[in-house]
């Protein structure tokens, strides 16, 4: 924990504190910033979600990137979180086949408390064996940070978080930033089976959802949540990576 605070304090320094909401919506080419290989994806983030490349291995074996998220959505009508959703488009038959999530940095601006979280991979061209997937084997190392279990399910296609609880952003620390992967070699291991429908190349959406129950709702006054979205929030591709130059 005092590794983390570290990190996230760094950041902090590093970046200064921003609005909420400050990611906007785009499309990023996958490719290594140093070599400039590129890894054959590309990925429509929607507003609220960046990535930064650290890197494509030159054999295209795998790719690694740090992903950031800002929810600042509070519960729908229907009483859940809206997902954020990343899509991955195929667009050269060398497309790397392993998609490394190294790291994230998911801020809970949405007013209440999480007590679970959850990723899904999704496409509608599944290949022979399945389609795209998260490998539990290669994700064994990946930090849990605030929760204390992580589990696959769905043929491997979702992982849960569970046993812990993210609060909502109070504008007095920074517990409300949640950091999987985050201080350790671990990865979440998307297997992206780019080859999966033969000559055709692969599209699938990588979307992420937190979970709360009504216990931890925390109702505000339009006034306090309209101020609390516009306070505390490290919003910059790249923060982790500075954040640890910060610290060497």
């Amino acid at each position: 924990m005092q590794f983390r605070s570290m990190i996230i304090a760094a950041a902090a320094t590093v970046l200064g504190l921003s609005a909420s909401g400050a990611f906007a919506g785009r499309t990023i080419a996958i490719i290594d910033p140093n070599s400039g290989k590129d890894s054959g994806w590309r990925a429509d983030v929607q507003d609220g979600i960046d990535l930064t490349v650290f890197s494509v291995k030159k054999d295209l074996t795998s790719l690694s990137l740090e992903k950031l998220a800002d929810f600042t959505e509070g519960p729908n009508e229907d009483g859940y979180i809206e997902p954020l959703r990343i899509t991955f488009y195929q667009v050269l038959n060398t497309a790397t086949r392993y998609i490394k999530i190294a790291d994230e940095f998911v801020q809970n601006n949405t007013g209440v408390a999480w007590d679970g979280f959850t990723m899904k991979v999704e496409s509608a061209h599944m290949g022979p064996n399945g389609g795209p997937k998260l490998n539990p084997a290669m994700s064994a190392g990946f930090g849990l940070d605030g929760f204390s279990s992580m589990s696959f399910s769905e043929e491997d296609t979702r992982v849960s978080f569970a046993g812990g609880i993210i609060p909502t952003n109070d504008g007095q620390d920074l517990d409300h930033v949640w950091t999987p992967g985050l201080g350790d070699s671990g990865s979440l291991v998307i297997d992206a089976d780019p080859f999966a429908r033969g000559s055709v190349r692969q599209t699938f959406v990588f979307k992420e959802q937190p979970l709360f129950s009504e216990t931890h709702a925390v109702p505000l006054p339009a006034a306090a949540w309209s101020a609390l979205l516009g306070l505390a929030g490290i919003a910059a591709p790249g923060a982790m990576k500075r954040a640890r130059r910060a610290l060497a």
